[in-house]
């Protein structure tokens, strides 16, 4: 099983869940958003328990696979980086950083 962490919930709500609903081997354990009714208003109707309103608890808390990042850009860089350090692999919405330098880093501690 795919142990899935979501960062953002109205991509979330609108893409990803739906699409991950569809995957077996996939299941989202936890899911974060910086206002925390919108945490649980995505997770809900997915049953998802493990809400946050602090994406680094987040990443704290659980042992997860894959972290998919859908936040302003200028948050794209930090919490890759942080989902990478813990060790899951990331999915990120585009654009991937706020320049080619965070870019760089990203792709460098993906490798």
């Amino acid at each position: 099983m795919i142990k899935v962490g979501i960062i953002g919930a109205s991509f979330a709500r609108d893409a990803y869940l739906p699409a991950l609903s569809y995957i077996e081997e996939a299941e989202v354990v936890a899911l974060a958003s910086s206002r925390i009714e919108s945490a649980r208003k995505a997770a809900e109707p997915y049953g998802i328990a493990a809400v946050y309103d602090d994406w680094q608890a987040m990443l704290d808390a659980h042992d997860l696979d894959l972290v998919c990042i859908a936040t302003p850009t200028v948050m794209h860089a930090p919490m890759t980086l942080a989902a990478l350090a813990h060790g899951a692999h990331v999915l990120c919405e585009k654009p991937t950083a706020m320049n080619a330098g965070e870019a760089k880093d990203m792709l460098d501690a993906a490798e």
